[in-house]
This record gives structure tokens, sequence and C-alpha cells, in this order.
């Protein structure tokens, strides 16, 4: 319920209240990998390059076949110019 919630306040563009959600999911259930995520994809939305590629690699840690963490990386590498590493 807190993942989706989360979900909501970021379309609602409050970006720290769905970060607080999924951050509190994750204290409960540290190996649920949509909050995970959801991070990533919140960092990313937000410009925090850094902190959305340590989300999408702790997914990648837990689920290597995971592909659209894979996906968001190269997206990530992508926005920091690293269009090798993007490939």
């Amino acid at each position: 319920a807190l993942n989706n919630l989360g979900n909501v306040w970021k379309q609602a563009k409050q970006f720290d209240r769905a970060e607080r959600c999924y951050r509190r999911v994750l204290d409960t259930r540290p190996g649920y990998l949509p909050a995970l995520y959801n991070i990533g994809l919140l960092k990313h939305g937000c410009n925090a390059l850094d902190e959305a590629e340590a989300a999408f690699l702790g997914v990648l840690a837990a689920d290597a076949g995971h592909l659209n963490a894979r996906y968001q990386l190269g997206l990530v590498a992508e926005a920091r110019g690293e269009f090798d590493a993007a490939a």
C-alpha cells in the first residue's frame, strides 16, 4: 500500500513524500524491489543521477534479470553523456 501511495505522491509531484513512502516500505521489507526501483525512477526524474544509479544497481544486485532496471541504468548513463555505457 505504501509503495502505491508513493506512486500517487510522485504523480502529484510531491517527491519528498513519495520517497518517504518508498523508504518506509524498504524499512519493513528490505528486499521489496518495486520500492527500490521506484526510488531509482524518482531520483532519475529529479536528475539525482548517482542516487538513481545506486537504486537501479541495487535492484540488479538482487535480480540480475530485471530488464527495466537495466534499461533505466542505460538512461542514467545517457543523461550523463556516457553514451558508450548506455549502449
